[in-house]
Formats: C-alpha cells, sequence, structure tokens
C-alpha cells in the first residue's frame, strides 16, 4: 500500500501528491487496520490517500484508493473555567489540560469568585471578569460552570454565554457543586440553557451508603462516555466513581435532552424517571453538558490520569470541534457539500461577525455584498487555473450566501474578503465529472468468454448480438407437479358413505327394524 498527502489550497509544490509512507499488507480477514503516523510541516488543509496495486486482469483500478481530508491548525483551544472556590474538580481540570497538547497553559483560563481581586488581575491564570469586552469573551471554545451563585452570574454573563453557545456553535459544560447546587441557575438565564430542569427548592440529597451511577444505552453513542474499550472493561472503569454519596437532584429531564448516566434508585418529582446525572442537549449550534455532581475526579483511583483525562479530554475535544476554534468562528466560509457532480449548483454560504462579534451588516460592504473569487481548475491547453468574480449576498443579518454552477471536474476554490482583518479566507471542494463506474467504460472480453464456458454459455458482442434471438434454442421439459388430496375429501368417499348410510337405511326397512 502506498500512502500520499498534499496540502489543499497551497503553493504549487505543496500541492502536488507526496508519497510518505509505504506498507506490505496481507488481507488475512474482511477487514484490516492499518495504522500509519503523519504529522505535517504546516497548518492548513490536508488530503490523504491510500492506494493499493491493481491486479494485471483489473479493469476498474479507481476503486483501489481511497481519500480523506483534515485539518492542521496552531490554534490551541481555549477553554474557560468558572467556579466560586477552587474545588477538587477545578484542580484536576487545571492539571489535565495545562498538559494537553490542543489547550495548554495558553488555552486554559479561570474565574474563581473567592480569588484575591489582585490574583484576578496580575495572574495570567485568572481572567479578571466574567464580563470582559465581547471580542474577549468569544474567543473561548468551551466553559466549564462550576458551582456558582446566581448573584455571581451577571445578566451579561450569561446573555453572552447564551449568543456564544446558540450563535457560535460553543460548548457549555455545567457542573453541579454541593454548595450552591444547579438550582440556583433556574435565577438566570442559564437556566432555559441546562439538559434538565432545575428547582431552586430542591437540595443536595446526600446517601449514607456510597452509590454508583447506571449508565444509559444512549450514553455508547458518546465518545467521552467510553473511557476504555466497550464492554467489561468499561463498566470496570466506570466503577472507580462508586464512592459516590451526594448530587444534586434536579425536577426532570429536558425534552430534548439525552441522559447518559442516572442515579440507581432515586426518581425525578413525577416518581418514575430516574434522577439524570449526565446529561447532554443540542442548543442552537452548540451543545451542553450537565453533571450533577463534581467528583469526577474519583475516576483516579488507582489509575492516575487515565480514565479521568479520557473523560474531560473526550469531552472538551467534542464540544469544542464544533465550530472554528478561537477568531476563525469570527468569519466562517463553507459550503454545503465536500464534492460535487459536474452540472450541481454550489451553495456559499458565509457566516460573518464584526470585531465585537456582532452580525456583521451589509449597510458597512461596499456595494452591499463581500467580494469573493472562485478559482477554477485548469482546462485545455492551459495549466494555469481560472478565476471568476463572485457576489455574496445577504440572506440574514450575519449570514451571506451565493449559489454557482460548477461544470469541470477537478479542486476548486472559493475565496472570500474578510473587511474585518482586512484578509482572504478560503474553502475548497472537488468536482468529479463522471462516476467512476463510468471513468472507464471497457468490457473485459476474455472475463466474459470464461464466464460463458463456464455455464455452458455463449458470449455475444455488439457485433454479433443480432444472432442471439435466432440461436436461441428452447428445450421442451416436462414438469411433474404432485398434489396430495385426502381421501376423507373426494366424491367418491361421500358417494360410498352416502351409499352405506342409505343401504341401513333400505335393509331396515326391509326387516321392519325400527
Amino acid at each position: 500500500m502506498r500512502f500520499s498527502a498534499r496540502q489543499i489550497g497551497g503553493a504549487a509544490e505543496a500541492a502536488r501528491w507526496r508519497e510518505f509512507d509505504r506498507r506490505d499488507v496481507t488481507l488475512a480477514e474482511g477487514t484490516h487496520v492499518v495504522e500509519v503516523p503523519h504529522v505535517p510541516k504546516e497548518t492548513g488543509r490536508f488530503a490523504f490517500r491510500a492506494e493499493v496495486e491493481p491486479f494485471s486482469d483489473e479493469v476498474v483500478s479507481q476503486n483501489n484508493q481511497a481519500e480523506c481530508e483534515t485539518t492542521v491548525h496552531d490554534n490551541v483551544i481555549r477553554l474557560l473555567y468558572v467556579d466560586y472556590e477552587p474545588s477538587w474538580e477545578w484542580r484536576f481540570v487545571k492539571e489535565v489540560f495545562h498538559r494537553d497538547k490542543l489547550v495548554g497553559e495558553k488555552g486554559f483560563r479561570t474565574f474563581l469568585r473567592s480569588a484575591d481581586p489582585k490574583v484576578r488581575q496580575t495572574n495570567e491564570l485568572f481572567v479578571p471578569t466574567l464580563s470582559p469586552p465581547r471580542n474577549e469573551f468569544f474567543l473561548h471554545d468551551v466553559i466549564i460552570l462550576g458551582d456558582m451563585p446566581a448573584s455571581a452570574l451577571s445578566p451579561r454573563f450569561c446573555q453572552m454565554t447564551e449568543e456564544f453557545v446558540d450563535k457560535l456553535g460553543g460548548g457549555l459544560v455545567v457542573v453541579a457543586g454541593p454548595r450552591f447546587g444547579p438550582g440556583q441557575l433556574a435565577l438566570t438565564p442559564l437556566g432555559d440553557m441546562l439538559p434538565v430542569k432545575v428547582d431552586p427548592n430542591l437540595h443536595l440529597r446526600d446517601r449514607p451508603q456510597p452509590f454508583l451511577l447506571r449508565r444509559t444505552a444512549e450514553a455508547a453513542q458518546y465518545d467521552f462516555m467510553q473511557i476504555d474499550s466497550p464492554g467489561a472493561e468499561n463498566d470496570r472503569a466506570w466503577a472507580n466513581l462508586a464512592g459516590l454519596t451526594w448530587y444534586q437532584p434536579v425536577e426532570r429531564l429536558h425534552s430534548v435532552a439525552t441522559a447518559l448516566a442516572e442515579h440507581p434508585t432515586d426518581k425525578c418529582v413525577d416518581g418514575k424517571t430516574p434522577q439524570p446525572l449526565i446529561a447532554v442537549r443540542s442548543y442552537g449550534r452548540g451543545e451542553v453538558v450537565y453533571l450533577g455532581f463534581n467528583e469526577m475526579w474519583r475516576l483516579r483511583r488507582a489509575q492516575g490520569e487515565r480514565y479521568y483525562r479520557q473523560f474531560w479530554g473526550q469531552l472538551i475535544h467534542r464540544l469544542a470541534s464544533r465550530h472554528a476554534l478561537g477568531a476563525g468562528k469570527r468569519f466562517v466560509v463553507r459550503t454545503d457539500r465536500p464534492q460535487y457532480q459536474a452540472n450541481d449548483q454550489v451553495l456559499l454560504t458565509v457566516e460573518a461577525y464584526d470585531e465585537n462579534y456582532k452580525p456583521l451588516a451589509e449597510s458597512r460592504l461596499p456595494g452591499r455584498k463581500l467580494s469573493a473569487e472562485l478559482i477554477v481548475p485548469p482546462s485545455g491547453a492551459s495549466d494555469q487555473p481560472g478565476r471568476r468574480a463572485l457576489a455574496v449576498t445577504q440572506l440574514r443579518e450575519g449570514v451571506f450566501e451565493a449559489r454557482f454552477p460548477v461544470v469541470m471536474g477537478g479542486e476548486y476554490r472559493a475565496r472570500v474578503h474578510d473587511p474585518i482583518a482586512q484578509e482572504h479566507v478560503e474553502t475548497t471542494f472537488r468536482v468529479a465529472s463522471v462516476s467512476v463506474e463510468r471513468q472507464r467504460a471497457v468490457r473485459n472480453a476474455a472475463l466474459q468468454q470464461a464466464l460463458a464456458d463456464a455455464t455452458g454459455g455463449k458470449s455475444y458482442d455488439l457485433a454479433s448480438a443480432a444472432r442471439l434471438a435466432d440461436e436461441i434454442r428452447l428445450v421442451a421439459k416436462t414438469e411433474t407437479d404432485v398434489e396430495v388430496i385426502p381421501l376423507w375429501n373426494t366424491w367418491f368417499a361421500f358417494a360410498l358413505v352416502s351409499a352405506l348410510m342409505l343401504g341401513e337405511w333400505l335393509g331396515r326397512k326391509w326387516v321392519n327394524l325400527p
């Protein structure tokens, strides 16, 4: 097998396919997994290809290769952890993500309500306020909201958090603590975003006997709930939480939410539904996750950070991957599909915000539209790509669209000018001229004749197809069909029984018997 890579939208040299590995693979079963490590030296979009050598008699070889795309970036995931005081959960989450390559010390920031204001102003780990300017707040990718009183959550923070999740696709994790509880959020606009319905009158439930949460069937669909191999290994990993003695109850699960873990015995106010301990829901373009306790650190028992890092790492990466990272989500260019057929219509969408992350209005644009160009693949004798201007007009505030047809096969690039950053943002898509089956429509005459000989038939081509009707020889065949009829269900049996009964009657009359 050959493995190659190329950069999409890069320089001419980088855009060529380059082989980076070659392997001999023996197919011992239907599926064979081959891991090939490769680290690109630059950022950007890359395409990867895996190819196998075709057999000598193989006609269609285009299906001997597979391609995929990925994006390599140097942005860090920006994580904000908000809590009242430094709990154990806060301490261990901080340690995990300080060592995470995608977060690190640059990406992890926190706000502790109980911290000294001077520390929040001078220590780079802290953010000085929960209500910074919009262009700073919306740089975050995921927000973890711990055990906070309603009085510490300003209306501006709640409004920006709701907009961050709903409009920009950010991620929010709400971790219930023993001091204030999630009921405090019922008094804020954040209460409507939760996967659960909270009640300020419900308080912490403390159990004298430790319990183990029960994962639901839906948990298998979420990667952050798989902290070890599926099956018994995953069950043993979650058994580290068997020491839980308390949780924060809620009124019920939200109608559009999914419970991933529940209390083994306690019910909601309806007396039927189990109390949700871990739940998730989509909110607008983003996602919100709820934890009914702040003792996930118990996963570290006897295993160190293995399971704990797996849970939090996959959870944060899932929430961050739903949108462009950092400042990249201020101006996002995308197409409705990554690949098209010739003569299809392409829908280009631009989600644009200004420097304060407010929807970009067309009144601020020259000609009331975004300027863009489409770079089409080379055609004919020219080896230079063509360029075509595009007019991207406003669909609604902050969203711009353009539709255009594509004719030739190849790789296309759409570049849109960002009027705020004064730079171009582009996206790439491919157009297939014809399907793989039609790219090489060659008849395998040798294979066709071999099949005819093996089945006792004849092989025809376009020149001899006219003789087909005359050379068909129909052979008369006798078919035998056996039908089983019960004896009692025949006219003969009916007549015999009737005759016997009539004979008996006549005999009795003959001898004058009653």
